[in-house]
């Protein structure tokens, strides 16, 4: 039996919804890299962050926050997709509803930080457009290095 596709619509992510956003994380990052829970508590109460779901029924397949860093660029703090739902088109449709979000509200940029080591986010991220800027040197907890790429929105 094939597995369903039709994915209910991106939706915004509310406190109600922290345990699931931080089980994700968990699941998606190694413990040094996974985000605590208070600061996924404090992100989504922050007016700054776009915080948005795409749910399974009332399963949070994946989720993306985004801060304002200014009036003209934000940056993605987070593309968290569960490991179940990958290779499905989850993490584009999420970083384009970010896009759309943000253009609608005049920001010009969108920044971002990927493992170096993350070939399939590098991928993702080059074909919606996102250029490299630099290699961050042990950007990570667990001193991996990072990429910083940014897009124009």
């Amino acid at each position: 039996m094939e597995e369903t596709e039709a994915f209910s619509e991106i939706v915004p992510l509310a406190m109600s919804d922290l345990d699931a956003v931080y089980e994700l994380d968990q699941q998606c990052f190694s413990e040094q890299v996974a985000f605590p829970k208070h600061l996924f508590a404090y992100l989504l109460r922050s007016a700054d962050c776009l915080c948005a779901g795409i749910k399974d029924g009332n399963k949070l397949a994946g989720f993306i926050i985004v801060q304002a860093v200014n009036v003209h660029k934000a940056r993605l703090i987070t593309l968290d997709i569960s490991q179940r739902y990958r290779a499905r088109g989850l993490g584009t449709r999420l970083l384009e509803h970010a896009h759309n979000y943000l253009k609608e509200r005049g920001f010009r940029k969108m920044l971002l930080e990927v493992q170096a080591g993350n070939r399939a986010a590098i991928r993702l991220y080059q074909q919606l457009g996102y250029n490299y800027v630099r290699l961050r040197k042990k950007f990570y907890p667990d001193g991996t290095d990072a990429l910083q790429m940014e897009k124009m929105l």
